[in-house]
């Protein structure tokens, strides 16, 4: 069994991964891709931060964002309707992310 300080150590559990995990991978893997609003909902943040974060995610290839034209939702709305979807790097990510927290709750 590894110690807890081994298993902080583990290179995919970095403190940038660590830190992408926490500002977006969540919200997208439960429901596996999403709209700003319904993150921005689910993390009860601004909608500019969250596509602050969503874009540094996309960056890397956590995520893809899929642009598409504007939605009229009604009479005076207009919304742009920008969906996230979890790419398979996303996954292994929060996969690895995942597994890491179940080991370090069993070594404590």
């Amino acid at each position: 069994m590894e110690t807890t300080e081994q298993i902080r150590n583990t290179s995919f559990y970095s403190n940038s991964t660590k830190k992408q995990f926490e500002n977006c991978l969540p919200p997208l893997w439960i429901y596996g891709e999403g709209t700003t609003q319904e993150i921005a909902d689910t993390l009860k943040r601004p909608i500019n931060e969250v596509v602050g974060r969503f874009n540094e995610c996309a960056k890397i290839g956590l995520i893809h964002i899929h642009t598409s034209r504007p939605t009229k939702l009604n009479s005076r709305t207009l919304k742009q309707n920008t969906n996230f979807i979890l790419t398979a790097f996303g996954k292994e990510t929060v996969k690895n992310t995942m597994a890491f927290k179940n080991e370090l709750q069993k070594a404590v």
